[in-house]
Parts: structure tokens; C-alpha cells; sequence
């Protein structure tokens, strides 16, 4: 079965992704998926999946000329295929290729950029935490609106649209009250991702401990190295210059010595670095890998709570559009003729209109209508009434006395009980 430089069969329905490690000194293949292919590199997969379809095409025996020219296209395509492997592989191992340097700093900044995903993810916590805060204060504003709402005046034709304007407050009240608790549901989750992130930095940081110590080791080889390289160059400049000057050949001989020493020390020094220096290389190159694989990882998990946060915000906005729908098809529904009729019927007070007055003529013997019948009062004399009060018989009386009875000028009696007033009153009414 044939087999193409990514290690791909022809039977094979997906790409097996390899990545290669690339350095000054040595390519290492790498067996880890690789993930998130750009647009570039989709290119590439394309270029790669036509040069191998002319390879099959090729496998067929052909001993025309025309075969002949395919065999060569088909060599050329070889070439092309290998290098377009190459390139996915480069191209994927982004921290592999991108973090060496004279100083051997590639791992401090990898290492503290793991960290700052810790510091992203508070972050994003926070944010979520701070949109949650103002969904709950715009629910309780739309609350007390629809509460303004139902304190609205009761009188006139306007009257009942106030419970339209309760009814869409309360159910946007409601739809931001649900945002609000998915923000909740969403900083629960983020903070469980970063509990989890924790572990898995705290689990990579003690992996590697190698690649540190090859780190520290290869700046201190790097070091000596140096300091073996000036002191060889400097025992050699002292020793031509012992020459060009025609010193003894007892200095000469002695400075010869010590250049053929320190020439030793400097071969010595760069065999030491460059041992050290191929460990740190080969752990450098997985640590690396290592850090991308937690760096893809990490964004694939933010980008996901992003996506719960952005869906979240979607449905709400959704369930908004449905309030407002639904308000200005109530708002519809609610005619002008039914505002009217409705106040008519509650505030209406009666049907009957005022009947037309005629004029009607007088009718001797009949009493009009709300004319009072006036008795004329009996003339009566006071004192001698029914109702007045009879006198006592004491009254009439004549008082038994022996005494000679007293009789005024025109021959009554007086009584002893008889006033002034009594006699003004009998002598006005019976006149001489």
C-alpha cells in the first residue's frame, strides 16, 4: 500500500496531522494532533490532497510517451508534496519555531504566559459577574415601572392602556431576571474551568522541572564557554604578539603552553555546551509543544463560555422581541371605538333622554299638579277652645269665708283669685 510523506495511505479518508520540531541543530517528528488549522493552512491540506491524486494517478503503468511525461509530473508533485508537509509542520508548531534565542528566554515567557490565562479567566469571571449586576438593576427598574404602571389614574378613556404597559414591564422585568441567573449559571462554570486550570498549570509546572534545570544549566555552560573562548583568544594574542616581537624563546615556548591549554579548556567548554545544549533543545522542543497544547486548550474553553455568554444574551434578546411583539399587537388590538364604548358603559349615567314639554290647557276643578290645598284657620277666641284647659272647680268656686263677698262697680263677684287682667279681659269682651 502506498504511503505519502505525512504518513497517509491511499485508503486513508482523513489526514493524520504530524508536527515536526525545528531547530538550529536537529528535526524531531512529533506524534501530537495538532488543532484550529487556519486558513493557511486548509490552503496547504488542499495543495497536498491534489499533488496526491496525481501520485495515484501515477501507480498506473504507462510505457507511452505520454506516460513518460506523467511519471516526471508525477516527481515533481513528490517533491512539491514533501514540501508542503513540511510547511504544516512548520507552520503548526508556532512555540516550537518562534521562542529560542541567544538569551534561552523562550521558556520564562511560555511559562508566565500559561499563568496569564489564570489572570484571564478572573477576568472573564469579573466582566460575566458585572453584566449579571446590571441585568438584575434594569429587572428591578422594569419592576418598578410596571408598578408605576398600575398606580396609573383609573379615570378617563386612557385608563386601560396602563395595563398594557403593566403587563410588557413585568415580562421584560422577567426576561432580565432570567439573563441574570444564566450570568450566574456562566460565572459558576467559569470559575469551576479556573479551579480546574489551577491543577493542570500546577500538574505542568512540576513536569517540567527538567526543562528549568536544563535551562539553568545552559546558561551556566554558556558562561564558561565564554569566559574559556576570551581567555583562548587572549592567551593566542599574547603569544603572536611575543613573536612579533622577538621575545626569548623560553617566553615563547611558555606562552605556547598556556595558548595549547586554554585551547583545550575552550574545546572542552564547547563539547560540555553543546552536550547540555542538545538536552536543553530537546526538552525546550517538548516543553514547547507542550505549552501550545495548554495554550489551544485554554482558548478553546474561553471561547466556548464565551459562546454560553453571547447564546445567553441572544435568547434573552429573542424573548424581548417577543414582549415588544406582543405589546404592539396589544396596543393594536386595544381600538380607539373600544377605549370609548368601554368608558361609556362603566362612567354612563342612563340612556333616557329628557322628554319634549306641550302646553296644556286649565281644567276648572283640577288641582295642577304640585299645587298645595290652602284650608283657611278658624277664628277662635282664646281661652274658650276645646283644647284649652278647663279651669279647676276650685276656680269657680266661691270661697267659703264669712267674711262679706267683694262685687266690683257693675255687680260681679271678685274672686280673691282674680287678677287685673282677668277684668281688662271681661270688660273688653262684653262692652256695655
Amino acid at each position: 500500500m502506498r504511503q505519502t510523506p505525512l504518513g497517509l495511505t491511499e485508503d486513508n479518508q482523513h489526514l493524520t496531522r504530524a508536527t515536526a520540531i525545528t531547530s538550529p541543530r536537529t528535526t524531531v517528528t512529533s506524534p501530537a494532533m495538532l488543532s484550529d488549522f487556519d486558513k493557511e493552512v486548509d490552503r496547504e491540506i488542499n495543495i497536498f490532497l491534489s499533488l496526491k491524486h496525481i501520485l495515484h494517478q501515477h501507480d498506473r503503468p504507462d510505457q507511452t510517451a505520454a506516460g513518460a511525461r506523467e511519471r516526471l509530473r508525477a516527481e515533481n508533485a513528490q517533491e512539491a508534496s514533501e514540501q508542503v508537509a513540511v510547511n504544516l509542520r512548520v507552520k503548526m508548531a508556532f512555540f516550537q519555531n518562534n521562542f529560542w534565542g541567544e538569551k534561552n528566554a523562550g521558556f520564562d515567557v511560555l511559562y508566565h504566559n500559561m499563568k496569564h490565562g489564570q489572570l484571564a479567566t478572573k477576568e472573564l469571571a469579573e466582566f460575566v459577574r458585572e453584566r449579571a449586576a446590571i441585568e438584575e438593576t434594569y429587572s428591578k427598574s422594569m419592576s418598578k415601572l410596571a408598578k408605576i404602571a398600575s398606580n396609573g389614574s383609573p379615570q378617563g378613556t386612557f385608563a386601560p392602556m396602563w395595563d398594557v404597559f403593566r403587563v410588557s414591564s413585568d415580562k421584560l422585568a422577567l426576561c432580565h431576571l432570567e439573563l441574570m441567573r444564566k450570568m450566574n449559571d456562566l460565572i459558576r462554570d467559569i470559575n469551576k474551568y479556573g479551579d480546574e486550570q489551577v491543577k493542570v498549570h500546577r500538574k505542568t509546572k512540576e513536569e517540567m522541572v527538567g526543562t528549568v534545570e536544563a535551562v539553568q544549566a545552559l546558561q551556566v555552560h554558556s558562561g564558561h564557554l565564554q569566559k574559556s573562548k576570551e581567555g583562548y583568544h587572549g592567551k593566542c594574542f599574547e603569544l603572536d604578539r611575543l613573536r612579533k616581537d622577538g621575545a626569548p624563546q623560553k617566553e615563547v615556548e611558555k606562552a605556547e603552553l598556556k595558548s595549547k591549554k586554554a585551547s583545550e579548556s575552550f574545546a572542552l567548554s564547547i563539547e560540555k555546551y553543546n552536550r547540555v545544549g542538545g538536552e536543553f533543545e530537546q526538552k525546550m522542543s517538548e516543553s514547547a509543544q507542550k505549552f501550545q497544547g495548554i495554550e489551544e486548550a485554554h482558548l478553546r474553553q474561553m471561547k466556548q463560555l464565551i459562546k454560553g455568554y453571547s447564546h445567553s444574551i441572544e435568547d434573552t434578546h429573542v424573548q424581548v422581541g417577543q414582549v415588544h411583539e406582543e405589546f404592539k399587537q396589544n396596543v393594536e388590538n386595544i381600538g380607539i371605538d373600544n377605549l370609548v364604548q368601554k368608558f361609556a358603559e362603566q362612567k354612563g349615567t342612563g340612556k333616557e333622554r329628557p322628554a319634549l314639554a306641550v302646553f296644556e290647557e286649565y281644567l276648572t276643578g283640577l288641582v295642577p299638579e304640585g299645587v298645595k290645598k290652602i284650608r283657611p284657620k278658624a277664628f277662635r277666641i282664646p281661652g274658650l277652645g276645646k283644647r284649652d284647659k278647663e279651669p279647676d272647680s276650685t276656680d269657680s268656686a266661691v270661697p267659703e269665708t264669712n267674711s262679706p263677698l267683694e262685687v266690683d262697680d257693675e255687680g260681679f263677684v271678685i274672686r280673691a283669685d282674680s287678677t287685673h287682667n282677668d277684668i281688662l279681659f271681661l270688660s273688653s269682651s262684653f262692652p256695655v
